[in-house]
């Protein structure tokens, strides 16, 4: 209801009233908690929820086309989450193994945009879902074009292909160069010394 008046409402003294006391009252919900509420400042807009859910509280309410962003910001609640946040998500589901929701990687491909420093700190670690494989890779096992590499490298999959910005900034390149090269012999020699099995097959194509 407050979300539906606003616009008529706004400018109203019994409404900035109601916003001011709102403001300072622990009696919002968040999603999974049902043993506390919170004050709107602890919280954040449930608008893009799946690309940081397990890194912050978010507003527990279903009807989110309901909602009026100017409202939200009026009360304390956060509209966008900080990045750090969305690469803490996303790491999250690498630790548990969970396929991230695509929204995940909009909005870092959005802080790739913007150019912001935070968003390297993924370079080099597995953090691009492969759906084929059912597995998160490193940046330097993904490229742009085939890289003929067997099982040990891929094609960017055409789901992520929107999110080049992204994908530049952490170190996905068109074909690998020496420095892949050598961390996929890595992986090659690794694997096969772990299991003390000989390199045989296509994988000794690929190590050859």
């Amino acid at each position: 209801v407050l979300s539906e008046r606003f616009d008529h409402g706004k400018e109203a003294a019994s409404y900035q009233t109601a916003i001011a006391d709102l403001k300072r009252t622990a009696c919002f919900p968040a999603e999974g908690d049902t043993q506390s509420w919170h004050r709107p400042d602890e919280l954040y807009a449930p608008f893009r929820a799946e690309a940081f859910r397990s890194q912050a509280l978010i507003l527990d309410y279903q009807s989110r086309t309901r909602l009026r962003t100017e409202l939200l910001e009026r009360l304390g609640i956060k509209i966008n989450p900080e990045t750090r946040l969305v690469i803490d998500h996303l790491r999250d589901c690498v630790v548990k193994g969970v396929q991230p929701h695509v929204s995940t990687y909009q909005v870092l491909n959005e802080a790739a945009q913007r150019e912001e420093p935070i968003v390297g700190t993924l370079a080099g670690a597995p953090c691009i879902y492969v759906e084929s494989l059912k597995t998160f890779v490193r940046p330097n096992q993904v490229y742009w074009t085939p890289p003929q590499l067997g099982r040990f490298a891929f094609t960017v999959p055409g789901s992520l292909e929107p999110f080049k910005p992204l994908f530049t900034a952490i170190g996905v390149k068109a074909a690998p160069d020496g420095p892949d090269l050598v961390a996929i012999l890595l992986d090659i020699v690794g694997e096969h010394y772990e299991q003390t099995k000989p390199i045989t097959g296509s994988d000794r194509a690929v190590y050859d």
